[in-house]
């Protein structure tokens, strides 16, 4: 509070010898010494209202006077402030007592530890209070209390429940992830993206009755007992995965696949090297072999293979996968021509002719004579890219061929 406020006309040798009253001193203090000054208002003003003459020795008398003001004043407030932390300590210590003669009498009652919600402001209404716990104050609170912690326990129930069922999913998921891992190292036809997510393994019957027993782990005998069907549902998985991959590949060859076309009665063969792909995301053609492990179509692929189980969902994604256009397809079949193979080769057979195909405009045109040797499918990827005119010239000539009519081969097979 400032002094000048209370006297306006205060002196100014009295308003310079004071500085602590205003910016240092206890709020008690000034209020005090505002007192004190205005109680001396009428010995300093003369009866016109205008400012007496102070003596030196009353001014300092009254700054010696707000300085013992001030001492006296910040060892009140010291005291205050320790008085009402020895207050509060005391409070506290009641409001324990009181809440350990509660607990007490709940456990002759048969509640245990666990059901008494000690943060919840309803039970620190009822049991932590500073107060002696009476009977007759027992009597009082005894059915609020109740209430409350039944509600308690029965929270506590559902959650040690919940968590009772997370654990015995992630032991099943453990068992799980190694039983996958030896089918995926025991069976080379097996990728780890067919294998289905944890959503549609935990589907089976019979494993969702052996994770919804309220057990507290989940038993090698369980996992024995599920096994069968969680093998007979990966199986499941694996051809609904390949039958509409032979769905995509069929309805983009069907239409260019002739009736009297020996590489047209095995267009939904996925070992063939005529079943390709397209995937929208990257442009990228790929086949069977390839399509399993393609970053577009793998998902979570940023964590190892048993991790990915853990989650839901399908791990492999179709969704960016479309059949290869028809001028892929032509430029595939040109090739096998061109090779002399008298049949579409397998996946396999492609992979032991190795790198022996020829582009043949890279070897008329390279200036040093040095010519790459690619892959069947090498060759097909560098055609589409660097000789998109040959693979339009390829398509218009299969559209507009008329019988055994030559047309200029675009590979060889390079023999040494």
């Amino acid at each position: 509070m400032d002094i000048d406020c209370l006297w306006p006309g205060i002196p100014q040798v009295i308003f310079d010898n004071l500085p602590a009253v205003y910016f240092d001193a206890p709020r008690n203090c000034v209020l005090y010494l505002a007192g004190v000054v205005n109680h001396l208002h009428k010995n300093l003003v003369n009866e016109n209202g205008e400012c007496a003459y102070v003596d030196e020795q009353t001014v300092l008398n009254l700054y010696n006077f707000a300085m013992m003001l001030e001492e006296t004043g910040e060892a009140m407030e010291a005291w205050k402030i320790a008085q009402s932390e020895a207050n509060q300590e005391r409070i506290e210590e009641l409001s324990q007592q009181r809440e350990n003669a509660v607990i007490e009498r709940l456990r002759q009652e048969g509640w245990e530890d666990a059901d008494f919600p000690i943060t919840d402001p309803r039970w620190q209404a009822l049991a932590h209070r500073p107060a002696a716990l009476t009977d007759r104050i027992w009597r009082r609170i005894h059915e609020e209390l109740v209430e409350l912690l039944q509600f308690s326990r029965q929270e506590r129930l559902m959650f040690e429940k919940y968590e009772r069922r997370n654990h015995r999913e992630d032991r099943f998921l453990d068992f799980y992830v190694a039983f996958a891992t030896a089918l995926v190292e025991s069976n080379p036809n097996l990728c780890w993206a067919e294998l289905p997510g944890r959503n549609i393994i935990h589907t089976i019957p019979s494993v969702a009755v052996a994770l919804e027993e309220d057990r507290a782990d989940f038993t090698d005998e369980m996992w024995l007992s599920v096994q069968d069907d969680v093998k007979l549902t990966v199986e499941q998985n694996q051809l609904s995965i390949r039958q509409r991959l032979q769905g995509t590949i069929w309805l983009g060859q069907t239409a260019h696949a002739g009736g009297d076309d020996p590489m047209g009665e095995a267009v939904v063969d996925l070992n063939l090297v005529t079943s390709a792909f397209s995937c929208r995301l990257c442009n990228q053609l790929l086949w069977y072999d390839e399509v399993m492990v393609h970053t577009c179509c793998v998902k979570y692929r940023w964590l190892d293979e048993p991790s990915r189980l853990k989650l839901s969902g399908q791990l492999f994604d179709m969704d960016p996968l479309v059949p290869a256009t028809p001028e892929e397809y032509a430029l595939i079949r040109r090739v096998i021509r061109d090779l002399g193979m008298q049949r579409v080769p397998t996946l396999k057979e492609e992979e032991e002719l190795g790198e022996r195909c020829v582009c043949l405009h890279c070897e008329t045109h390279a200036w040093d004579g040095q010519v790459e040797l690619r892959s069947l499918m090498h060759v097909v990827r560098h055609m589409i890219i660097r000789h998109d005119w040959i693979v339009q010239r390829v398509h218009r000539e299969e559209s507009n061929a008329h019988g055994n009519e030559v047309l200029k081969p675009i590979v060889r097979l390079f023999t040494p």
